[in-house]
């Protein structure tokens, strides 16, 4: 961001703060969205205060495009497009989680991500003008692939934003915000059919990553009638920046660009109801739209490791539309021990279920242990490979407690998913420690879903916080998916092996809980799992491609987490 425009941006975010202060009013008061006194409840009175923590989680369809360009670096071109890839967003299930703080009537701070839980994604590449293409309806050439079995490996979102209020009126607010936001996409295209070629290879052909991320300025209007409430919103900013990676694997080359100054600007609507006084539900859609970028490019030969640039032949852009619904869970603090109403002694005691989310850390083995039929001894130097990735992690859980003693014990059972995957260029063992990073062979190691049952033994730190430890089963799902070509170092054809198992192992970790109004709580968790080793022969129907591997996997994961105990 320019100083110039640094200095306007924080000049904007005092005269909110400032006029947020001055607007405060100490009496009984629309405390905001999902908090207002004045909103009818069901069977239950409204609180004398609003809480000053809630928990949003949200589940919802995602939908969009995001768009790569290759313009002309002729002059006299005009900036013509070379080339275009759309990689399309499907109908994409996400699931979010967000926090708010509102330590005052007048301000609040909100902080929450989401991830996807589904991988529906389609890729379209498009080459214009080019002398051996085929002639196009219009006018000149075109060469068109299209790449149905693109998955969508990874997208997740980041949103800090501070809220302070401009104005009040009867039921509503106008709310001024300023707040950063960061975007991630991660999409590979496998085989695919071109109008010029006829069936392409199969196996990953393209690797592609966005990321955006931007500070931002905008206002949000709601009001409430009676249980129901009806907010708007929008927000946008010039000072965003784009970072795209393509990976061309069968032509071994890396793109990277990096843009700045780029415009975006989202639009939001949102339904919400007041069903109880401590729970909000909540129906939103979301427009957001980050405009063409430009810029240069760097192009990395893998096979030689030479570099070159070019001025101005880039371009990126994006825009994304979701529907979701809510629920937002206000989180009251326990009552003193010595008022009279205080919580029971035993709060801990009992059934209770929750969710939660929080980064994983996943990491696998391979080894590839002999090669072909009869066997022989793979590359010594390249015949391990580790992949590493970090992701999202979402879940559920369920689980008993009971006392012994001043123990808490208990078991537990609970289900995750997380698109953790990481690739590496060649398969290990078949090529030297040069010649791998250049091949056109792939492998990508993934895992999706994972469950535990798990016991649990805890001890009371204070009236309303536990610590404890866990241990038990773990059951992982890991999903194998290798490219092998006739040009790369090993196959003697195209192939592609998938390999999808779910593998028992053991967990082992150790938590704080802290106990809320009404019989929630929240928890931070660390826990590892190890899935174990095992081996697998991949290309085992074709004996002289054949790679026999043992292969592991583990994780590590700190989760944050509410539940109810009922």
């Amino acid at each position: 961001m320019h100083a110039a425009a640094r200095l306007h941006f924080a000049t904007i975010v005092l005269t909110l703060c400032v006029t947020g202060a001055m607007a405060d009013e100490p009496a009984a008061s629309a405390a905001g969205p999902g908090a207002s006194s004045e909103i009818g409840k069901i069977g239950e009175p409204a609180p004398a205060s609003p809480s000053k923590l809630t928990v949003d989680i949200e589940l919802g369809v995602l939908r969009g495009r995001a768009r790569e360009f290759v313009f002309n670096p002729n002059p006299n071109a005009g900036g013509a497009t070379l080339s275009r890839l759309d990689w399309d967003l499907d109908h994409v299930a996400m699931v979010g989680v967000v926090l708010a703080y509102r330590p005052r009537d007048w301000w609040q701070l909100k902080v929450g991500g989401a991830t996807n839980r589904s991988n529906g994604a389609d890729l379209v590449d498009y080459d214009f003008n080019i002398f051996f293409c085929p002639p196009a309806a219009s006018a000149g050439t075109l060469c068109k692939s299209t790449h149905h079995d693109t998955q969508l490996e990874r997208a997740l979102s980041f949103d800090a934003e501070l809220a302070v209020r401009l104005l009040r009126f009867r039921g509503g607010e106008l709310l001024g915000r300023v707040g950063y936001k960061w975007r991630a996409f991660d999409w590979r295209g496998y085989g695919g059919d071109a109008n010029y070629a006829g069936a392409l290879p199969p196996g990953a052909g393209i690797s592609y990553q966005q990321r955006w991320d931007t500070p931002y300025l905008g206002v949000r209007w709601w009001r409430d009638f009676g249980a129901f409430e009806v907010g708007l919103e929008g927000s946008g900013s010039a000072w965003a920046s784009a970072h795209a990676r393509d990976h061309h694997h069968l032509r071994s080359l890396v793109f990277t660009e990096r843009f700045r100054d780029v415009g975006t600007f989202a639009l939001g609507a949102e339904l919400g109801y007041q069903f109880r006084h401590n729970i909000r539900l909540s129906l939103r859609y979301e427009f957001e739209r980050w405009l063409l970028a430009r810029g240069d490019t760097r192009v990395v030969d893998l096979f030689d490791g030479s570099e070159r640039s070019f001025a101005g032949v880039a371009g990126v852009s994006l825009y994304t539309q979701s529907l979701s619904l809510g629920v937002s869970i206000a989180l009251d603090r326990v009552p003193d021990a010595g008022s009279a109403s205080a919580t029971p002694p035993d709060i801990w005691r009992g059934s209770y279920a929750g969710f939660v989310a929080g980064p994983i850390r996943s990491q696998a083995g391979w080894r590839t242990r002999s090669l072909s039929q009869p066997a022989f001894a793979p590359e010594a130097a390249t015949r391990a490979a580790n992949f590493d990735s970090t992701a999202a992690y979402a879940g559920a859980f369920v689980g008993h407690g009971v006392r012994w003693h001043s123990w808490l014990m208990g078991g537990e059972v609970d289900f995750g998913r997380a698109d953790a995957n990481d690739y590496v260029s060649g398969i290990a063992g078949t090529g030297t420690a040069e010649s791998l990073p250049a091949s056109p062979d792939v492998t990508v190691v993934g895992s999706r879903w994972d469950s535990s049952l798990r016991l649990r033994a805890g001890r009371n730190l204070g009236a309303d916080i536990l610590a404890y430890v866990t241990g038990g089963v773990a059951v992982q799902h890991l999903r194998y998916r290798v490219s092998c070509h006739l040009d790369g170092p090993w196959c003697v054809s195209d192939r592609e092996a998938k390999f999808n198992t779910n593998r028992a192992g053991w967990t082992l970790g150790a938590g704080l809980e802290t106990a809320f109004a009404q019989g929630w709580f929240a928890r931070a968790e660390y826990r590892y799992a190890d899935a174990g080793r095992f081996a697998h022969d991949f290309f085992s129907a074709t004996p002289e491609d054949r790679v026999a591997t043992r292969l592991g996997a583990s994780s590590h994961r700190l989760l944050l987490g509410i539940g109810l105990r009922f």
